[in-house]
């Protein structure tokens, strides 16, 4: 049994797919980066999400997503989740 907010596996391949896996289930998206920002489209080019990149080397990739703001009008506040990927052999 898995936990449900479990984080799917991300798999970078090298021909610009995305595979997502969690537990037996999986899904392609393609990714681009572009300067220090990578985006996920569906196969048919929706774009689905997208990251700024922090880190990105051999063995990490640190990604900083926006998040909507908790409290609306507040000007000092900022939203965001922090990815930490590391390359699995």
């Amino acid at each position: 049994m898995t936990n449900p907010g479990e984080e799917p596996l991300y798999h970078f391949q090298p021909d610009g797919r995305l595979r997502m896996t969690q537990d037996t289930e999986f899904r392609y998206f393609i990714y681009n980066i572009l300067g220090d920002s990578l985006t996920y489209s569906t196969v048919d080019e929706k774009r689905v999400d997208g990251s700024l990149i922090l880190t990105l080397n051999d063995q990490h990739l640190v990604l900083k997503k926006q998040k909507p703001l908790v409290f609306k009008g507040a000007n000092n506040q900022e939203r965001f989740e922090i990815k930490y990927l590391s390359k699995v052999k």
